[in-house]
């Protein structure tokens, strides 16, 4: 890797009744010198024809994702993923990336969330707000289940049989053949599993 430059912007704001000039720092942007290349940082696998995996509202915390090997400087562009049906309320889901080293701490500075309407196939688009640059190393890639309305999770907690309406309050995501991770929520191991959720992350590396 060649020379690294950090830019920082600054936003000048000019009045007339005050004789002051005042600056505002934005968010300073990396700029890699070197060769750069558009490519794929994770794939969905094999779609899995009919298979599914559910969350439901006790499963707040849960995270899903799996392990990857950053070996150049990568910049997240854009990350891809779908559901196949959602009918629990006010559901959030988040995008984390933390390094394997430190799995409760998370390199985002700001968390990445995503507010999934009720209804039936959805496709989620997420290009980051601020730029985004993934250093060599090795990271765990994971969608965490945020949160949701509290008469949801209420609702799932109450429910001892699990026989009623509440069974049907779920999330839905269609299933792939790749190997990914699970854990319950910060604190717990990771767990290998032979399928995942098909998040795809493109963007560019640098060398």
């Amino acid at each position: 890797m060649k020379g690294t430059f950090i830019i920082v912007l600054l936003l000048c704001i000019f009045t007339d009744t005050i004789a002051q000039e005042r600056c505002d720092t934005l968010n300073s942007v990396t700029i890699y010198s070197g060769k750069k290349k558009h490519k794929r940082l994770l794939g969905k696998g094999t779609r899995f024809p009919g298979g599914v995996t559910q969350w439901t509202p006790d499963k707040v915390g849960a995270e899903v994702g799996s392990v990857i090997n950053v070996r150049h400087p990568f910049e997240v562009e854009e990350i891809q993923f779908s559901t196949q049906s959602n009918s629990i309320d006010s559901l959030k889901l988040r995008i984390e990336i933390r390094c394997t080293e430190k799995l409760d701490s998370s390199i985002l500075e700001k968390p990445i969330e995503i507010d999934v309407p009720k209804g039936e196939k959805q496709k989620f688009r997420i290009i980051p707000e601020k730029q985004l640059i993934i250093e060599p190393g090795e990271y765990f890639f994971a969608v965490v289940f945020a949160d949701c309305s509290d008469e949801a999770k209420r609702r799932r907690s109450n429910n001892a049989d699990r026989d009623s309406k509440t069974q049907k309050e779920s999330i839905l995501f269609p299933l792939y053949f790749k190997a990914s991770y699970i854990r319950s929520g910060k604190g717990e191991e990771l767990e290998k599993i032979p399928v995942n959720l098909g998040v795809k992350v493109k963007g560019t590396e640098y060398r």
